[in-house]
């Protein structure tokens, strides 16, 4: 996966996604406008649209494959056909295309002939997420998730390097000094950005605050980029600094008792019940005494790592997972 994003061939795709995109949605919205010259028809609307789609596809098809739609690539994501990295680069490419091919027509066109820009039925969302995307509440936000995902991956993998390695008389970091390093440093982080991005830090939270409908698709794409990029950085940070003989593997999530299958198991309770924790200690709904959801947070977080260290070094994040491993290049049981 690093080798793929650090390529001249996956931007060149990822370029082309954005392009195809911005043309597409230029010349097939430009097409369904009010021209008061002549009114087009459907079948010129439908025509416009597929004419542009065959084009398009025939001139980037081999460059990225010419989704040039969300669901498509999803599809092909769902289908294996291509890596999750690729998938989220080329949806966010797609969007801003489309954003910035329909604000190029919403430019050139007559007041009286582009109304609404042939806008669908969902346009209040779309209006909605645009005016999201240019807030600079959103890019801060953004940034807080790289920034805190960075600093959570550089002290929790930094906790759990072999630094006995440095002085055979000390042992090497235990479990419990482990888990406690986790888990603190989850309970800083949610207080100190979770008013400024909700303090994810956490692809799978993520995921499921979008599935609560508690943020938009948009956010969520844009999370989940700034958490893998923060984890790789973070990884990449503790991985320089560290002597060669300490950082070894960066503490790899890995198999290390029983099998994939039963790994998968463990790492889906752990993460359940630190989603839980998550809803039930920031649910607003609640008149009990909370306390304080960071701590709450934090604690749940090192009671996953007190088990989850025994049999996969304790993930319960996909960032946390991806960072080592891109770093090291090792992927073996990610």
């Amino acid at each position: 996966m690093r080798n793929e994003f650090c390529s001249l061939a996956f931007a060149r795709a990822v370029f082309a996604e954005f392009l195809a995109t911005l043309i597409f949605v230029f010349l097939g919205v430009g097409s369904a406008l009010n021209w008061s010259s002549a009114l087009p028809t459907v079948l010129q609307i439908s025509i416009a649209f597929g004419l542009a789609i065959g084009t398009l596809v025939q001139t980037f098809g081999h460059v990225s494959g010419a989704h040039i739609n969300p669901a498509v690539t999803v599809a092909f994501l769902l289908g294996s056909h291509i890596s999750i990295l690729r998938a989220l680069f080329y949806i966010i490419a797609q969007l801003v295309g489309a954003i910035a091919g329909a604000g190029i027509i919403h430019a050139v066109a007559p007041v009286n002939v582009r109304g609404n820009l042939a806008i669908n039925a969902v346009s209040t969302m779309c209006i909605t997420m645009r005016n999201e995307f240019c807030s600079l509440a959103f890019a801060r936000a953004v940034f807080a998730e790289f920034l805190a995902t960075l600093i959570f991956v550089f002290f929790g993998i930094g906790s759990a390097l072999k630094w006995g390695e440095l002085n055979p008389n000390e042992p090497g970091p235990n479990v419990l000094q482990i888990s406690l390093a986790f888990g603190l440093a989850i309970g800083t982080l949610v207080q100190t950005f979770g008013h400024v991005s909700g303090a994810h830090i956490n692809p799978a939270v993520t995921v499921a605050f979008l599935l609560g409908s508690h943020i938009s698709i948009l956010r969520a794409l844009f999370y989940i980029i700034a958490q893998l990029v923060g984890a790789i950085a973070g990884a990449g940070i503790i991985y320089a600094v560290a002597p060669t003989k300490v950082h070894g593997n960066l503490a790899i999530n890995e198999v290390n008792s029983g099998n994939s299958g039963l790994a998968l198991v463990v790492e889906l309770l752990l993460t359940f019940q630190l989603v839980l924790c998550i809803f039930a200690s920031t649910d607003d709904r609640r008149t009990d005494n909370v306390g304080s959801p960071a701590l709450s947070i934090g604690l749940s977080v090192t009671l996953g790592h007190l088990l989850g260290i025994y049999f996969t070094g304790c993930s319960m994040n996909p960032a946390r997972s991806l960072g080592p491993a891109a770093i090291t290049g090792i992927f073996k049981d990610q």
